[in-house]
């Protein structure tokens, strides 16, 4: 379908659009050729957040274009990041931000710490997190809009220093804090797909089941994730919680990658740093 859209042939934007989403989504390999096609054939800017995902080649062609255009800001930055870029006009464009909007800022402070693996900018990142959440006090007060950007990027960096402060977030979603079901919901995501910190994970999925403690955590996550870990103790914990319940997740989820449900949890990821859960 999207062989044919690219080609002219009568498929509509949007059935092809939803082709492509789909396809990402599974993780099944897309012609970067015929993503960049149906691009120039629609102009949705749907197709470039697919196609920085997928890594396109052809996108690094357009950040440059844009910015021989002076054509700059956080659209064109956001593209350049998550496609990687770390040369020194890159790094240049995102230092720019970092005195603009407060999200054109968490991205900036996200991407000059992919580009340089200066540790300055993660911390501030996790600082504006743990701020937004409540976890820590702040004169600002706690923002649902910063939180859920600066999570975002702590799920999608690889580093010690952001599994940790997933791990504060999940620790501190008791029933009277201040972090949101989801969020606490995203932050546990993050440690069990793309951090694998599967000692942390299921042992919080384990209090879950004996205790209900962290009860911001969704039963749905938990149980989707014991299912999916496939652990004798996580199994026996969860029939002993809820047997029927377990049971219904096991058999839609055995055949399933991960990929398939995780989305909802996590957003949109760069490809190069999503690492395949294996099942045990």
């Amino acid at each position: 379908m999207l062989a044919a859209a690219s080609r002219g042939e009568h498929v509509p934007n949007e059935l092809a659009l939803y082709s492509a989403e789909t396809l990402h989504q599974y993780r099944q390999q897309i012609d970067p050729g015929v993503l960049y096609q149906n691009y120039q054939r629609d102009g949705a800017r749907e197709w470039i957040r697919i196609m920085t995902l997928e890594h396109v080649p052809q996108m690094k062609d357009l950040v440059l274009e844009r910015r021989k255009k002076k054509q700059l800001g956080y659209s064109t930055e956001t593209l350049a990041a998550y496609l990687g870029m770390a040369d020194a006009d890159s790094v240049a464009q995102y230092r720019s931000l970092l005195g603009a909007h407060p999200e054109a800022q968490l991205l900036a402070q996200w991407a000059l710490y992919r580009a340089t693996r200066d540790p300055e900018y993660l911390e501030n990142l996790i600082k504006r997190a743990h701020e937004a959440m409540g976890l820590i006090p702040t004169a600002n007060g706690a923002s649902p809009m910063v939180a859920a950007s600066s999570l975002h990027y702590l799920q999608i960096t690889l580093a010690p220093q952001a599994t940790s402060a997933l791990r504060a977030i999940v620790t501190a979603a008791t029933p009277n804090a201040n972090i949101s079901a989801l969020n606490a919901d995203r932050a546990l995501a993050g440690l069990f797909y793309i951090h694998q910190d599967y000692g942390f994970v299921d042992q919080t999925v384990l209090d879950y089941f004996a205790h209900r403690k962290g009860q911001k955590i969704s039963q749905d996550l938990i149980m989707r994730i014991a299912a999916a870990r496939n652990s004798p103790e996580l199994e026996v914990a969860a029939k002993n919680y809820r047997a029927s319940a377990y049971e219904q997740y096991f058999v839609d989820l055995k055949d399933r990658p991960v990929e398939s449900w995780i989305g909802e949890y996590m957003g949109d990821l760069p490809i190069d740093i999503v690492a395949p859960i294996k099942k045990r």
